[in-house]
């Protein structure tokens, strides 16, 4: 059940509200720690080592993906690493974090954070030079891209242009210019209108899991996290597929037949793979 808060988590880590973060991993590490005591309250001990074992590979990853974010932009701040000996410093230590961070993603087993994972070892790499190391790093994050229709693929599209460029390749970077700009307006026009936040869905998916494993109702549990009144009504007429799949979970129920935006498929896809 850790892995819904694991890729929202990650993503927090890539942006500069270190605040937002930390508070995401917070509220992360208070609801698996409940569900473990729940899990242990009612004598299932597997359940119970399971997500511990989750829970401490994600603060692991967490911490590595911070620290990788930070010894990047030190490295960037640095200078050019081809005349500077501190950012080829900073950057070789961003390296080596990446590193470890992709193979602690590549066990959780996430395709959208394992995709970001390679992309950001590959312009590391790039930006070391290392162009014949960073190319199959940023080809595999674009297979996996594609694959799932992450809306961030250009940004993959982006590093192989570059790597091209660097490696005097114009035609290769015209052509992945030519994709990059193609997949960047298909990202914009999937992003017209405002969507329902990630980081909502994740919070309610989790809260409906826990109320499923301690026995609480919706009503208890959205009273407990002190949710705005008339949330549900509101999931109702907006988003019916959340509230569905949200009362299911609580209820006890099977997983519904109902059609879920390709945006949070994933999202709701390991909710119910957590699911006893």
């Amino acid at each position: 059940m850790i892995l819904p808060l694991c890729g929202e988590f990650d993503k927090l880590l890539r942006t500069a509200d270190a605040k937002v973060a930390l508070g995401a991993l917070a509220a992360c590490e208070v609801v698996v720690r409940r569900a473990i005591d729940a899990a242990l309250q009612r004598s299932e001990v597997q359940e119970a080592a399971f997500m511990a074992d989750s829970l401490k590979r994600f603060l692991e990853l967490s911490g590595r993906g911070n620290r990788a974010g930070v010894l990047s932009g030190q490295a960037e701040a640095a200078g050019d690493p081809s005349t500077s000996s501190e950012a080829r410093r900073l950057l070789a230590q961003a390296i080596s974090e990446q590193r470890e961070a992709l193979r602690l993603e590549e066990q959780l087993g996430r395709p959208a954070s394992i995709a970001i994972s390679h992309s950001n070892l590959a312009e590391s790499l790039r930006r070391a030079g290392l162009l014949d190391e960073a190319r199959p790093y940023a080809q595999e994050a674009l297979a996996i891209s594609e694959r799932i229709g992450h809306p961030e693929t250009w940004k993959t599209l982006e590093i192989l242009e570059d790597i091209a460029e660097d490696r005097g390749d114009a035609g290769a970077a015209a052509e992945y210019r030519r994709r990059k700009e193609a997949a960047y307006q298909e990202a914009q026009e999937r992003a017209g209108t405002p969507s329902l936040p990630s980081q909502a869905v994740v919070g309610l998916l989790q809260l409906a899991l826990t109320a499923r494993i301690r026995g609480d109702t919706l009503d208890e549990a959205l009273s407990a996290a002190e949710a705005q009144d008339g949330l549900m009504a509101t999931l109702d007429q907006q988003y019916p597929w959340l509230a569905v799949h949200l009362r299911a979970l609580v209820g006890g129920e099977a997983r519904p037949s109902v059609d879920v935006p390709a945006d949070y498929a994933e999202l709701v896809d390991d909710a119910w793979s957590a699911v006893p």
